[in-house]
């Protein structure tokens, strides 16, 4: 399967999933959606062909799921902004939370550029 259709088959169940959970009052079972979407994503895309294209790919799921996690973050603050400082606090978790999907994101992202590196290092050194 073409490394986009893989990004786009992963990604978009979970956004929806992240989405979902969030403006349900749930950040912390949309952050385990998350990253499970973030490591399907990793292993169906483990193979070294075009690993800095990929390196990207993971981190751009990341932080597209960190986007997602604050746009239903700022819904649901907006929609219950009378209830006072409890929602506030609510959406600072969604954001703290959020941000750990970037966080795991470049995990990836780094990873695979390093075993990259290491593959390229391992041929070199067999010639």
């Amino acid at each position: 399967m073409k490394t986009s259709r893989v990004f786009l088959v992963t990604f978009l169940p979970t956004a929806a999933g992240v989405g979902a959970l969030v403006l349900n009052g749930r950040p912390e079972a949309a952050l385990i959606a998350g990253v499970a979407g973030l490591i399907l994503h990793y292993l169906l895309t483990g193979k070294p062909q075009h690993d800095g294209e990929l390196a990207d790919a993971s981190y751009f799921f990341g932080f597209l799921l960190t986007l997602i996690f604050l746009a239903a973050g700022l819904v649901s603050l907006g929609a219950s902004i009378a209830s006072g400082p409890t929602v506030v606090i609510g959406f600072l978790k969604d954001l703290g939370a959020g941000l750990v999907l970037t966080i795991v994101g470049l995990l990836m992202r780094q990873v695979r550029t390093l075993s990259a590196v290491e593959r390229t290092a391992r041929c070199s050194s067999t010639f």
